[in-house]
């Protein structure tokens, strides 16, 4: 999970990005002001919809420096919105796993951390 030696965090928080639904990316305004307030972790709030959202955030302030949160609620069915968008797998051999695993509840949310393993 997080881990330091600082007194004080800056922890820059973002959600309901809906890429590519409500724009191609994240605005370059915002990245310039976390970069600029120099954020020592960035938390994703949810609803950013597609995997290429995390990946371009987590390129630009380093894989253990962005947490995305997801709500523990179940909303299946065939034509529900996964967690993650894009085109899935066909066999669970095949799914993205994750190293490191943290999890920790907050409030009726849990926040899951981790690495894919590549």
């Amino acid at each position: 999970m997080i881990k330091t030696d600082k007194e004080e965090l800056l922890i820059g928080l973002i959600g309901d990005t809906h890429i590519p639904s409500q724009g191609p990316e994240i605005p370059e305004l915002i990245i310039n002001d976390f970069k600029k307030k120099k954020i020592d972790y960035l938390f994703h709030l949810g609803d950013y919809t597609e995997l290429k959202v995390l990946t371009k955030l987590q390129e630009i302030f380093g894989k253990d420096k962005v947490i995305a949160i997801i709500a523990p609620i179940i909303i299946g069915g065939m034509e529900a919105k996964p967690v993650v968008a894009g085109n899935g797998v066909d066999k669970m051999i095949d799914s993205l796993k994750l190293k490191h695993v943290n999890i920790k509840q907050l409030g009726g949310d849990l926040l899951v951390s981790g690495y894919v393993k590549e």
